[in-house]
């Protein structure tokens, strides 16, 4: 379903809108082979449209991830690959979650960049789907699983449980005298702290709900020239480092809809030489130029509708009270063409 916007955009309608609760299957997903060996811990999804073989697929929850929906909306990799870097598993956009009021968590699922978490039926559909959770359910299903990740963390692991766990032939052969073996790892994880950081979490006590920007905070949109190149968002007149990747604070899909169709507009100087253009020069390769004069009323009305997008994201609820978003019509040069 389609609705056009008064800058000649499209706002879609979820390809499905369902119900939804989390689930999950913990795992000894496998073995590290240390001296003495050790267990690799994850948590694989379960959740409505999930893939049926996201285990073979090297797909897991994040749980740090769950736990920072719940206390603000945003953009996660809530879904992740078991190497903590999610395009390494296929997985090429995050869930979009909001919370619309108090008593619901909404995730919004974009169809293509999610598509190896989901169903095949899903593969090749454009758009997404959204998924609606209770709050408090959603609340007590990260408890319960926070809780059953602990608790395996921190019981030995015995040979037989271990039997469905790649590898295991080598441990029964070469040091099936050292078992019960102990958990040394949490998946996902690139700085090998996730363990620790799990069991220093208290299942009982999670994180509180909080605004995603503090009243009066201002949040533009545009072309801003940093060094080399250009950065595309502001928090008071600031790029937000180290979280300077513009979607990380979107939560609806539509604004990533939108901010694609605003940055489509426009080209990095180092792609310049693809659309027949001169390539610009090493100082300013990383900026973003206009291939033509023609597209700049495009380019921001398409910026114009992405603040509006996120704006009315913001306002729902007590997602951002009193936050001022705008977009700030930041001067771009057009290419110059190739002879």
């Amino acid at each position: 379903m389609e609705e056009r916007h008064p800058d000649g955009e499209f706002s879609r309608e979820p390809f499905l809108d369902l119900p939804a609760s989390l689930g999950w299957r913990t795992r000894d997903a496998g073995i590290c082979f240390a001296d003495p060996p050790s267990v690799i811990l994850h948590a694989t999804p379960i959740f409505p449209l999930c893939h049926p073989e996201l285990a073979a697929r090297g797909i897991v929850w994040d749980s740090f991830s769950l736990l920072d929906s719940l206390a603000r909306p945003g953009a996660y990799w809530i879904l992740n690959c078991t190497c903590g870097i999610a395009d390494d598993a296929g997985l090429e956009v995050p869930i979009f979650v909001s919370h619309p009021d108090r008593q619901r968590i909404v995730w919004e699922l974009d169809l293509k960049g999610l598509a190896p978490a989901l169903e095949d039926r899903l593969t090749g559909t454009d758009g997404f789907i959204r998924l609606t959770f209770a709050r408090d359910e959603y609340e007590s299903d990260l408890r319960a699983l926070i809780g059953e990740l602990r608790e395996r963390a921190t019981n030995p692991v015995t040979m037989e449980a271990l039997s469905e766990t790649d590898s295991v032939e080598w441990l029964q052969r070469e040091s099936s005298h050292l078992a019960p073996f102990q958990v040394e790892e949490l998946e996902p994880g690139i700085d090998g702290m996730d363990l620790e950081r799990l069991l220093d979490l208290d299942p009982d006590n999670l994180p509180a709900s909080a605004p995603l920007w503090p009243p009066g905070t201002l949040i533009e949109f545009g072309f801003f020239a940093v060094s080399d190149g250009h950065e595309l968002m502001r928090v008071n007149g600031e790029v937000p480092w180290p979280s300077s990747w513009t979607p990380r604070h979107f939560t609806r899909w539509e604004a990533w809809s939108a901010f694609h169709r605003w940055v489509d507009l426009c080209h990095r100087g180092f792609w310049l030489g693809h659309h027949g253009c001169i390539v610009s020069p090493r100082s300013e390769q990383n900026r973003f130029f206009l291939l033509q004069e023609a597209d700049r009323a495009r380019c921001h009305a398409a910026g114009r509708h992405l603040a509006d997008v996120v704006r009315r994201g913001y306002a729902e609820g007590e997602t951002a009270p009193g936050v001022m978003v705008r977009d700030a019509e930041c001067p771009l040069d057009v290419a110059e063409r190739m002879n």
